[in-house]
C-alpha cells in the first residue's frame, strides 16, 4: 500500500534522574540526539537543584518530583502526547495525501 503513515513508537519517555546515577541523563542527551520532538519528562525523589537545572538545561521537557502526583503525571501526559503525536501524524498524512492527488 502506497503512502503508509510510519508512526514512531516512542512518544514520550519517563525517566529517572539519580543524581548518583548518569543513566537517566545519558537517555536524555541519546533521546534528544535521535528525537528531538519526542518529550521527555524526568523524575526524582532527590532533592537536588543541580540534577533539576543539568536535566532541564539538556532538554529535558518537565522534571517530576517523587511521590509522583499521578493527577499532574495523568495531565502531563495527555499533553505531551497531543502536542508530540498529532501534529506529526497530520503532516504525515498530508504528506500522503499530497502525494496521492
Amino acid at each position: 500500500m502506497s503512502g503508509q503513515i510510519k508512526v514512531a513508537l516512542v512518544d514520550i519517555r519517563l525517566s529517572e534522574s539519580d543524581p548518583s546515577n548518569q543513566e537517566g541523563v545519558t537517555f536524555l542527551q541519546w533521546a534528544k540526539a535521535h528525537f528531538p520532538e519526542t518529550p521527555v519528562l524526568m523524575m526524582s525523589a532527590y532533592r537536588d537543584f543541580d540534577a533539576l537545572v543539568q536535566a532541564l538545561n539538556l532538554g529535558a521537557d518537565y522534571f517530576l518530583k517523587k511521590p509522583i502526583d499521578l493527577k499532574e503525571l495523568r495531565s502531563l501526559l495527555r499533553k505531551f502526547s497531543e502536542q508530540g503525536r498529532i501534529p506529526e501524524l497530520t503532516a504525515e498524512l498530508k504528506k500522503s495525501l499530497d502525494k496521492e492527488s
